[in-house]
């Protein structure tokens, strides 16, 4: 496993609003966005490589050592050709993006 954003992200909410929630609940989009730009940049992927292709391109971080399989968090924009021999030459996604908690809005290019 490996860690996703989940403190502090924006989330629409009913009547055209937005509200900042924590937890699992607001982690597990990211994780599932990742296996679908995945996915739709290696037609044909099974669930493994996805999986496999996902874990391999975490980016270490330190506050996760011990308490995830990878030591590591999310990282789309390092989606590498190592995990899916098939596809190497592609390149990696872009642009990236990053949550902003200081705004109403919930993702923004960097």
């Amino acid at each position: 496993d490996l860690g996703a954003p989940g403190v502090g992200i924006w989330s629409t909410t009913p009547n055209n609003t937005y509200s900042s929630f924590s937890g699992t609940s607001m982690a597990t989009p990211h994780v599932t966005g990742g296996a679908a730009l995945y996915a739709s940049t290696h037609p044909g992927a099974t669930a493994k490589q996805i999986k496999d292709a996902i874990l391999q391109s975490t980016i270490p971080t330190s506050s996760l050592n011990g308490k995830t399989v990878t030591g590591g968090r999310l990282n789309v924009s390092g989606f590498s050709d190592r995990s899916i021999g098939e596809n190497r030459g592609r390149k990696p996604f872009g642009p990236r993006f990053f949550v902003r908690t200081n705004s109403a809005r919930s993702a923004d290019r960097t």
